[in-house]
């Protein structure tokens, strides 16, 4: 079972970075640097908080698995709190682009749960009862 949490972790960050990068640098070339540094810093935190949660529950799944769900559950709750501290308290810098920013999160949203879903999917991992 770790090797096959240890590719679905592998398999997703790598595209998520392979997203990135394309969304960076589609940036670039239509909307310039302040865009380009939008989504690159905004897309890097998205991608870093998806592998630690990631990474936490297959660290649970390893040694206690019936901790998974509850793993899972309190990095989302971590993150909500992350990201609605950082959004409440930080303040928005002016050359920051918010249509890249956005366009860039909803993309690596996208990519990332599509490429979870498939490496869970095809791991065919038996439900106990």
């Amino acid at each position: 079972m770790r090797n096959s949490w240890t590719s679905i972790v592998i398999r997703t960050t790598g595209s998520a970075a392979l997203a990135l990068g394309l969304m960076v640098a589609l940036a670039a070339l239509l909307g310039g640097g302040a865009a380009a540094a939008s989504s690159a810093m905004v897309g890097s935190a998205v991608v870093l908080m998806f592998l630690m949660s990631l990474v936490l529950f297959a660290l649970a799944q390893h040694y206690r698995p019936e901790w998974g769900p509850m793993v899972l559950l309190a990095a989302f709750i971590a993150k909500v709190a992350l990201i609605g501290g950082t959004l409440l308290l930080a303040p928005i810098p002016h050359w920051l682009d918010t249509v890249w920013t956005a366009v860039t999160v909803v993309v690596l949203l996208f990519v990332w749960q599509a490429m979870l879903v498939l490496g869970v999917w095809k791991m065919r991992a038996t439900v106990e009862q």
